[in-house]
Protein backbone atom coordinates (compact mmCIF):
# COMPACT_ATOMS: atom_id res chain seq x y z
CA UNK A 1 0.00 0.00 0.00
CA UNK A 2 1.12 3.64 -0.45
CA UNK A 3 -0.34 6.65 0.12
CA UNK A 4 -0.57 9.86 -0.92
CA UNK A 5 2.25 11.28 0.50
CA UNK A 6 4.86 8.76 -0.93
CA UNK A 7 3.00 8.79 -3.87
CA UNK A 8 3.45 12.29 -3.97
CA UNK A 9 7.05 12.07 -3.63
CA UNK A 10 8.00 9.35 -6.24
CA UNK A 11 6.31 10.98 -9.06
CA UNK A 12 6.28 14.67 -8.23
CA UNK A 13 2.39 15.37 -7.43
CA UNK A 14 1.07 17.38 -5.04
CA UNK A 15 -0.26 15.82 -2.01
CA UNK A 16 -3.75 16.57 -2.85
CA UNK A 17 -2.99 15.29 -6.96
CA UNK A 18 -1.72 12.29 -5.57
CA UNK A 19 -4.49 11.42 -3.03
CA UNK A 20 -7.45 12.51 -6.22
CA UNK A 21 -5.58 9.65 -8.12
CA UNK A 22 -5.15 6.84 -4.97
CA UNK A 23 -9.35 7.35 -5.04
CA UNK A 24 -9.73 6.40 -8.32
CA UNK A 25 -7.49 3.32 -7.73
CA UNK A 26 -9.77 0.37 -7.23
CA UNK A 27 -9.34 -1.44 -3.91
CA UNK A 28 -7.55 1.00 -2.43
CA UNK A 29 -8.41 2.67 0.94
CA UNK A 30 -7.43 5.93 0.32
CA UNK A 31 -8.39 7.48 4.18
CA UNK A 32 -6.59 4.08 5.79
CA UNK A 33 -3.02 5.25 4.77
CA UNK A 34 -1.48 3.98 7.67
CA UNK A 35 -1.12 0.43 7.67
CA UNK A 36 -1.88 -1.33 11.11
CA UNK A 37 -2.75 2.17 12.70
CA UNK A 38 -5.49 1.61 15.43
CA UNK A 39 -7.37 3.72 17.19
CA UNK A 40 -7.17 4.86 20.59
CA UNK A 41 -10.27 2.20 21.54
CA UNK A 42 -8.65 -0.57 20.03
CA UNK A 43 -5.80 -0.07 22.24
CA UNK A 44 -7.32 -0.25 25.31
CA UNK A 45 -9.26 -2.99 24.32
CA UNK A 46 -5.79 -5.17 23.01
CA UNK A 47 -4.55 -3.82 26.76
CA UNK A 48 -7.80 -4.99 29.06
CA UNK A 49 -6.80 -8.50 26.75
CA UNK A 50 -3.13 -8.26 27.81
CA UNK A 51 -2.56 -11.51 30.23
CA UNK A 52 0.09 -10.72 33.27
CA UNK A 53 2.64 -13.81 33.73
CA UNK A 54 3.21 -14.70 37.06
CA UNK A 55 6.26 -14.22 39.03
CA UNK A 56 5.25 -16.86 41.60
CA UNK A 57 5.82 -14.34 43.95
CA UNK A 58 2.61 -12.51 45.18
CA UNK A 59 3.89 -8.92 45.98
CA UNK A 60 5.79 -8.37 43.38
CA UNK A 61 2.66 -9.33 41.12
CA UNK A 62 1.08 -7.25 43.07
CA UNK A 63 3.39 -4.25 42.75
CA UNK A 64 3.46 -4.75 38.89
CA UNK A 65 -0.24 -4.65 38.70
CA UNK A 66 -0.55 -8.63 38.36
CA UNK A 67 2.77 -9.75 37.07
CA UNK A 68 4.88 -9.22 34.27
CA UNK A 69 2.25 -7.86 31.28
CA UNK A 70 2.71 -10.19 28.30
CA UNK A 71 4.02 -7.99 25.43
CA UNK A 72 6.07 -5.91 27.55
CA UNK A 73 10.02 -5.07 28.80
CA UNK A 74 10.26 -4.87 32.36
CA UNK A 75 14.00 -4.44 33.51
CA UNK A 76 14.92 -5.84 36.68
CA UNK A 77 17.67 -4.08 38.37
CA UNK A 78 20.17 -4.11 41.81
CA UNK A 79 23.09 -5.52 43.07
CA UNK A 80 24.14 -9.09 42.48
CA UNK A 81 22.32 -11.84 44.48
CA UNK A 82 19.13 -10.35 44.79
CA UNK A 83 17.09 -12.83 42.17
CA UNK A 84 16.97 -10.59 39.02
CA UNK A 85 18.03 -13.82 37.33
CA UNK A 86 15.72 -16.23 39.27
CA UNK A 87 12.65 -13.62 38.12
CA UNK A 88 13.47 -13.87 34.53
CA UNK A 89 13.86 -17.61 34.89
CA UNK A 90 10.44 -17.52 36.86
CA UNK A 91 8.69 -15.39 34.37
CA UNK A 92 10.24 -17.77 31.43
CA UNK A 93 8.78 -21.01 33.03
CA UNK A 94 5.34 -19.26 33.63
CA UNK A 95 4.82 -18.16 30.37
CA UNK A 96 4.41 -22.14 29.58
CA UNK A 97 1.37 -22.84 32.43
CA UNK A 98 -1.41 -23.66 30.32
CA UNK A 99 -4.65 -21.39 30.10
CA UNK A 100 -7.06 -23.56 31.95
CA UNK A 101 -4.53 -23.17 35.02
CA UNK A 102 -4.27 -19.69 34.48
CA UNK A 103 -1.31 -19.27 32.44
CA UNK A 104 -0.27 -18.07 28.76
CA UNK A 105 0.14 -21.76 27.63
CA UNK A 106 2.68 -20.25 25.06
CA UNK A 107 6.50 -20.52 24.62
CA UNK A 108 9.54 -18.60 25.80
CA UNK A 109 13.16 -18.39 25.24
CA UNK A 110 15.65 -17.61 28.50
CA UNK A 111 19.00 -15.65 27.09
CA UNK A 112 21.65 -16.71 29.63
CA UNK A 113 24.34 -13.77 28.63
CA UNK A 114 26.59 -14.89 31.72
CA UNK A 115 26.62 -18.59 31.67
CA UNK A 116 25.36 -19.38 35.08
CA UNK A 117 22.29 -21.02 33.88
CA UNK A 118 21.41 -24.71 35.55
CA UNK A 119 18.80 -26.95 33.63
CA UNK A 120 18.45 -28.38 37.38
CA UNK A 121 17.28 -24.96 38.61
CA UNK A 122 14.75 -24.43 35.73
CA UNK A 123 13.31 -28.27 35.99
CA UNK A 124 12.75 -27.26 40.21
CA UNK A 125 11.14 -24.15 39.23
CA UNK A 126 8.79 -25.95 37.17
CA UNK A 127 7.82 -28.96 39.51
CA UNK A 128 7.05 -26.09 42.09
CA UNK A 129 4.74 -24.00 39.73
CA UNK A 130 3.17 -28.15 38.42
CA UNK A 131 2.62 -28.28 42.39
CA UNK A 132 1.57 -24.69 43.36
CA UNK A 133 -1.18 -24.62 40.25
CA UNK A 134 -2.11 -28.28 41.30
CA UNK A 135 -0.84 -30.30 38.11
Amino acid sequence: RIGPIDLAREVNLSNEEALSVLRIVPGHDHLNTLSGAKSATELLQAERERTAITTMCPELDRLLGGGVTEGEIIEFCGVPGIGKTQIGIQVAVSVHIPREYGGLGGHAIYIDTEGSLMAERVVDMAEAVVRQRGG
